[in-house]
């Protein structure tokens, strides 16, 4: 197919197919992590008293700086899980329309 000419009805088809699918595993990547997010309502975990909770960890020997960066670590490297394996779906199915052409 040359550049300027338009694409057929079936390449088309497969092409919309393809972002179909690459759109759906995104949007499913998206919905897990609002999922996760709301899996923490305000009104069951209320927000702690952070300075008590200092005081406390420091007197057995813990800073609530080293627990709050292992926290976030762990929620990010799942955020991080979820978007490699949306992107990697992505991948997989750019390269399937590669091949389609």
């Amino acid at each position: 197919m040359l550049i300027n000419e338009p694409p057929n009805e079936i390449e088309m088809t497969e092409a919309e197919e393809v972002l179909t699918q690459e759109n759906e595993r995104m949007r499913n990547a998206l919905q897990k992590i609002s999922d996760w997010q709301r899996a923490y309502p305000i009104d069951i975990f209320p927000e702690p008293d952070f300075k008590r909770a200092n005081e406390v960890l420091n007197v057995a020997g813990f800073t609530l700086d080293a627990i709050s960066a292992s926290n976030m670590r762990y929620v990010l490297n799942g955020i991080k899980e979820i978007v490699d394996t949306g992107l990697e779906s992505n991948a997989e199915l750019t390269r399937a329309h590669d091949e389609l052409k």
